[in-house]
């Protein structure tokens, strides 16, 4: 498995995990505040700071793949939608955070299924 695959698979999963994440829905954003169990989620994709990106890591017990290679990954493959400024994050309710174009996301882990059958 290709480190790209990978990262789509982990972070999929790490979405997709309804236990993991608290999700703030795009109309009540304002209860969003970027902490490590947080999740927003918007018609543009889903919002997750840093730390819930660690916390998801840690929770998956996921080794050898850090945040930055996630990030690099995603942003390769344009599936973050990113302010200009080389941060690969954006700003909603004044927190920084990644904004992971989901359904793109999602149709490739499709993808990645069903080559692995």
């Amino acid at each position: 498995m290709s480190e790209e695959d990978r990262v789509i698979k982990v972070v999929c999963e790490l979405v997709d995990d309804k236990d993991l994440y608290r999700r703030c829905s795009y109309k009540d954003k304002a209860l969003y505040r970027g902490e490590a169990n947080e999740m927003l989620v918007s018609n543009r994709g889903v919002f997750l700071s840093r730390k819930a990106l660690v916390y998801g890591l840690k929770r998956y017990n996921c080794t050898g793949i850090s945040v930055k290679k996630i990030i690099l990954a995603l942003s390769q493959m344009e599936l973050l939608d990113e302010d200009r400024g080389g941060t690969h994050t954006t700003k909603v309710q004044n927190v920084r955070a990644y904004c992971i174009l989901y359904n793109e996301l999602k149709e490739r882990y499709e993808e990645l299924r069903g080559t692995e059958e």
